[in-house]
């Protein structure tokens, strides 16, 4: 009996847009490259056996320089139901709790016990950390992020899922909380959402990066995400007297790592609704058993 050997595949070109894709396999079909054309996740993949991978890039390289065609990565076409359910549950989160801190339910002194105070949270009460994303000084505060963490929130959720968009979320905002109060003098008290809020801007600046990288796209276009980033955080970062500058950057610097992971997982992280409902469910229980510890007689 006689085994044959199955051919390697190798990788050739990689495009989020399918008409792009399609353009590419026209043109190995019209040299006369064999091919396959498969779709991993969002993109849309031509794979060469091995013995055909330099005729078949010499083709598409000198395809692309007659068209002047780039490489680009244009914004993919989210899942927006993903970015509607992590923005209602972001907008649901946020107004819940100031409700119960504005008529002090059950008695109790909300504010007190959730908001950042850099000492005691770095002695014994790390779950400051997250208590105070959800606390806001008053309406105005409150109102701005839910309009703008809300708008980037669904943004990360619809190129992810809801569920690694509100995790992105909740761990950038209180590593970030947590990084500033260490930075910061203990006395220093902070409160609101806006550090996660520039968590998930550092995430989407960090994802995009990712995707421009493997779509091999020059260095200047992968720095010019970052100059983005950096354009949102000066015109958004810098408020008036009461605005904590220093948490919005420790916000945004953790948020980079969580995208790049976003990133690194890709399309994995799309489609499964299973995965992203018990993150957002983990989401949900981590901020419900913060907020128990906080409002326990001490």
């Amino acid at each position: 009996m006689t085994i044959q050997q199955v051919p390697r595949l190798i990788e050739v070109y990689r495009s989020p847009r399918r008409r792009r894709a399609d353009e590419h396999s026209l043109v190995l079909q019209s040299m006369s490259v064999p091919h396959f054309a498969v779709q991993q996740g969002i993109d849309h993949v031509l794979l060469v056996e091995e013995h055909f991978e330099q005729p078949a890039r010499d083709q598409l390289a000198l395809y692309d320089r007659e068209r002047g065609l780039w490489t680009r990565v244009a914004a993919v076409p989210g899942n927006w139901w993903s970015g509607l359910y992590a923005l209602l549950a972001f907008a649901v989160a946020l107004a819940l709790v100031n409700a119960l801190d504005f008529v002090s339910a059950f008695a109790l002194d909300w504010r007190a016990a959730g908001i950042a105070v850099a000492g005691r949270l770095l002695d014994a009460e790390p779950w400051r950390a997250v208590t105070a994303l959800t606390l806001h000084a008053d309406a105005g505060h409150l109102a701005s992020n839910l309009v703008f963490g809300g708008f980037f929130v669904a943004l990360l959720a619809a190129e992810t899922s809801a569920g690694a968009a509100l995790t992105a979320a909740l761990v950038s905002g209180t590593v970030g909380n947590a990084w500033n109060a260490w930075i910061q003098e203990p006395t220093h008290r902070s409160l609101g959402a806006s550090t996660a809020v520039f968590g998930v801007i550092g995430a989407l600046v960090a994802l995009e990066a990712v995707r421009l990288t493997r779509a091999r796209e020059n260095w200047m276009r992968r720095l010019a995400v970052f100059g983005v980033g950096m354009f949102l955080f000066g015109s958004m970062g810098f408020g008036g007297e009461r605005t904590d500058v220093l948490a919005h950057a420790c916000g945004f610097g953790a948020g980079v790592p969580a995208g790049l992971l976003l990133g690194w997982l890709g399309a994995r992280m799309r489609g499964r609704s299973a995965t992203s409902a018990t993150l957002a469910l983990g989401c949900l229980l981590a901020l419900a058993a913060c907020w128990t510890v906080a409002l326990l007689p001490r």
